[in-house]
């Protein structure tokens, strides 16, 4: 698998470096038990309305009612909210929707977010049992995992990894938290060097966006969707700067952020992207080939 990983590698940076197109993913998080049909269509209905729309939702299977505010202790299966597993469904039938495994339960224990735990059976039993009920529910194939908060450990890394998923997020790559290695720190300095020469358009952020290799894992870093910082046209200039480095855009979005405000934003960055020629939305899975 680790030769595969490799080969696809070597031949995506090839195509890239000889072609001017460009994919583009939008990543939404947190979608939960407790999350409604009517919240997902008020966020994303005028995306699913065009041509050519693909979203992948990061789907927390069991859900902790603490993380979220709300009522009760016990963790609630996101099978329980038929309303909500009915519209999916949909969605995924009309090719509109990928499902990402987004952590197990979403619970932070202290300081530490649930994949910052060093407890490797652990996160394998979660691993696994929140990809084997989504795969089940949905009648469909996991091959992405988002980490919640986008925070993870070298032993999360591992498992995820051991259990045949990509990596869709911006890890933090301090050794303290993921372990030394080549790969790892390779990917640090394409980062920081990606950050600091783009250091103006990204206005201090961190962000490497092709894919890399880390722990047998391919990873893609995801750009955070900040209404409150960037404008829709100087969102626009860094997914050009983008394009023109041959690079694949994750833009991460939770639909429960998207009030009126933020969704005309996001409305009229998309309408910039659609100027641009050779661009498509894509799922995880076109973009983790080798491991889906």
């Amino acid at each position: 698998m680790n030769g595969q990983i490799k080969c696809f590698f070597i031949r995506c940076l090839l195509q890239r470096k000889f072609s001017n197109f460009m994919d583009i993913l939008l990543r939404d998080d947190d979608i939960n038990y407790f999350t409604t049909p009517e919240e997902l269509q008020d966020a994303w209905g005028w995306y699913f309305n065009q041509k050519g729309a693909k979203l992948n939702f990061a789907i927390i299977p069991f859900v902790s009612p603490v993380e979220f505010c709300k009522t009760g202790t016990n963790e609630e299966t996101i099978g329980k909210n038929s309303r909500l597993v009915d519209y999916l469904k949909e969605r995924i039938k009309e090719n509109k929707v990928e499902i990402i495994l987004h952590g197990y339960s979403h619970a932070s224990s202290g300081k530490r977010f649930e994949f910052e735990s060093n407890n490797s059976q652990e996160l394998s039993e979660k691993i696994k049992k929140g990809k084997a009920y989504l795969e089940e529910l949905f009648g469909i194939k996991i091959n992405s995992f988002v980490p919640p908060h986008n925070a993870i450990s070298a032993a999360g890394l591992k498992e995820v990894s051991r259990n045949n998923l990509n990596l869709l997020a911006a890890v933090p790559l301090n050794p303290l938290k993921v372990g030394f290695s080549f790969k790892k720190q390779s990917a640090y300095l394409k980062r920081l060097i990606f950050s600091i020469t783009h250091k103006k358009i990204l206005k201090g952020k961190f962000i490497y966006p092709n894919l890399q290799i880390l722990h047998n894992i391919q990873q893609l870093d995801c750009f955070n969707f900040l209404p409150e910082l960037f404008t829709p046209q100087e969102l626009f200039n860094f997914i050009k700067c983008v394009k023109e480095a041959k690079g694949i855009f994750c833009l991460s979005v939770h639909y429960w952020q998207l009030n009126e405000s933020a969704r005309s934003k996001l409305e009229e960055t998309f309408k910039l992207i659609q100027s641009l020629k050779d661009t498509r939305f894509c799922f995880a899975s076109e973009i983790f080939k080798v491991r889906a």
